[in-house]
C-alpha cells in the first residue's frame, strides 16, 4: 500500500476567485466609508473615532492587498503569470507582509479602542485630560510606525524566504559563554 502523507479522503473545497474579490470590494467600500465619515464630520474627531478610523485604515490595506492577490491569482490561472516565478514570489512576499501588517494593526487598534473605552468608563471625569488628541495622534503614530516597520522587517526577512540569518543573533550571540567560545575559536584558528 503506497500512501502519501499529503493525501486525504476529504475533497478539496475551492471557491471562485470572484467570491473573494466581491467580498474584498465590499470590505474596501465599508472601510473607506468609515475613514471618510470620520474625516468629514468634525463631531467624530475624538480619540475613539480616530482609533476606529485607524482600524478601518488597516482593514482598507488588507482589502486592497487581498483584491490585488485575487487579481494575480486570476492571471496565474490564465497562464499570464508563473506561480513560482522569481518576481511573482517576491510580490507574494510583499502581499504577505502587508497582510501581516494589517493584522497587527487591527489588533493594536482594537487594543487602543479598548484602552480608550476603559478610560472613558473608569476615569470619566478625567477622560478629556487623559485622552487628548495629542496623545491619540502619538498613539496612532506609534501603532502605524510599529506595524509599518514590522512589515518592512518581515519583508526583508522573507526576501532573504530564511530566518536562519536572524536566529543566531537571537539565541547564540546573546550568550556570553558562546561569544567567549567564538573568540577563542577565532584566535586559535
Amino acid at each position: 500500500m503506497n500512501t502519501s502523507m499529503n493525501e486525504s479522503d476529504c475533497p478539496e473545497l475551492s471557491f471562485p476567485v470572484s467570491v473573494f474579490f466581491t467580498i474584498g470590494v465590499f470590505s474596501l467600500m465599508e472601510n473607506l466609508l468609515v475613514v471618510v465619515a470620520v474625516i468629514y464630520n468634525r463631531n467624530l474627531h475624538s480619540p475613539m473615532y480616530c482609533f476606529m478610523c485607524s482600524l478601518a485604515g488597516f482593514n482598507t490595506v488588507a482589502s486592497l492587498t487581498k483584491m490585488c492577490e485575487n487579481v494575480l491569482l486570476v492571471f496565474a490561472d490564465k497562464g499570464q503569470l508563473e506561480k513560482e516565478g522569481f518576481s511573482e514570489t517576491k510580490l507574494d512576499d510583499v502581499i504577505d507582509s502587508l497582510l501581516c501588517m494589517s493584522f497587527m494593526g487591527s489588533i493594536f487598534s482594537f487594543l487602543a479602542i479598548a484602552v480608550d473605552r476603559y478610560v472613558s468608563i473608569f476615569h470619566a471625569l478625567r477622560y478629556h485630560n487623559i485622552m487628548t488628541m495629542r496623545r491619540t495622534g502619538t498613539t496612532l503614530g506609534i501603532i502605524w510606525t510599529t506595524c509599518g516597520v514590522s512589515a518592512m522587517l518581515m519583508l526583508h526577512v522573507l526576501l532573504l524566504m530564511s530566518h536562519a540569518l536572524i536566529d543566531p543573533a537571537i539565541y547564540a550571540f546573546r550568550s556570553a559563554e558562546l561569544r567567549h567560545t567564538f573568540r577563542k575559536m577565532l584566535i586559535c584558528s
